[in-house]
């Protein structure tokens, strides 16, 4: 069973009445899913917002249930250029607001795990790459950045995208790879551009979050369609 779970995305139970046939649970005051999709079936959760409440919150998930991989949807700051509703496959993963450096790690390094970036499951980049191609979506591969800060500033924008190698930022999805990562789940990201993380962001961001999120809510469906259909050779077992 893949999860996918939504960040920033109150209105994930709206989007998926009358497409899925969704069966309710609660776990730890946590609401989930679980749906059937071409066959298979997936476990759908918004988890929050922010670092701690989101990876908490997909904890809570893990310790219930041991689905075969985590999807991350919902939307993101792109500051390297890629347009509003694309689609971010995220290589990897780094929290841009953790700095140890003064007692010796590098920046963004966990002190506990001795590591600063979470890879993506090469398999799941493969799979979302299947599934881009199966909707002709505009998607884009690279690094996001993780803070407990929404950015509206150009000059911060820029600099996360030349210092750090951003191609896209949010709130959420380092921690979410930190979580999957200690209890060995695979995970990728896929979220969409809803703004530019620029001195405009929060009237971008009023005007494209829903739409972003539903663009990444659609893109998280399909590879869990074209893992459940087997037409991309990706490794993944639903």
């Amino acid at each position: 069973m893949i999860a996918i779970v939504t960040t920033d995305f109150p209105e994930l139970t709206t989007s998926l009445c009358g497409r899925l046939r969704l069966c309710e649970h609660r776990a730890y005051g946590l609401t989930f899913y679980i749906a059937e999709i071409c066959g298979s079936r997936v476990m759908l959760a918004n988890v929050g917002d922010t670092k701690v409440a989101s990876a908490v919150n997909l904890s809570k998930l893990l310790s219930c249930h041991r689905p075969a991989a985590v999807i991350a949807a919902g939307n993101l700051a792109g500051v390297s250029g890629a347009a509003t509703g694309t689609v971010v496959i995220a290589s990897d993963s780094v929290q841009f607001d953790v700095d140890f450096s003064k007692l010796g790690y590098s920046w963004g390094e966990i002190p506990a795990l001795n590591k600063t970036y979470f890879q993506a499951d090469p398999n799941l980049v493969a799979l979302a790459k299947c599934a881009g191609a199966a909707l002709s979506a505009q998607y884009v591969t690279g690094r996001v950045v993780t803070g407990d800060r929404f950015i509206a500033d150009t000059v911060k924008a820029n600099d996360l995208a030349s210092t750090r190698s951003a191609t896209g930022v949010d709130a959420e999805t380092a921690a979410l790879a930190e979580c999957a990562y200690m209890y060995g789940v695979p995970f990728v990201s896929v979220k969409a551009v809803s703004n530019s993380g620029g001195d405009n962001a929060v009237g971008e961001y009023a005007a494209n979050r829903l739409a972003a999120d539903s663009v990444s809510l659609d893109f998280a469906l399909k590879m869990a369609c074209v893992a459940a259909d087997g037409r991309c050779l990706c490794g993944v077992n639903p």
